[in-house]
């Protein structure tokens, strides 16, 4: 289960400082979520729940190292392991992504 572990380790005095952190990622998250669904043509609320739920959904994975290729020249590199962000998204969304023909409600 992704952040099992970071609750494991958490310490305590890092919950002030992650506390500020999210209300300033709030501050910015919620009025930018809910005007993009207003210009979609959406309900404001909409993108409300959208920002909320998107915050449920990140998580952070591993990437292995592999080789990559240059593009413009073609050489071979190769490309260290790192932590990355994931979003897996909800069936709804998966659903609405999926449809063969976009209609405006």
């Amino acid at each position: 289960m992704p952040g099992l572990s970071t609750l494991r380790s958490y310490r305590r005095e890092w919950l002030a400082r992650d506390t500020i952190a999210g209300l300033v990622l709030a501050a910015f998250l919620v009025p930018v979520g809910m005007g993009y669904a207003e210009a979609s043509g959406l309900p404001a609320i909409t993108g409300l729940y959208a920002t909320i739920g998107i915050l449920a959904a990140l998580s952070v994975r591993q990437r292995d190292g592999r080789i990559g290729r240059n593009p413009r020249t073609g050489e071979s590199v190769s490309v260290d392991a790192k932590r990355v962000p994931y979003f897996k998204p909800g069936k709804e969304m998966r659903e609405r992504l999926n449809l063969k023909e976009v209609t405006a409600e």
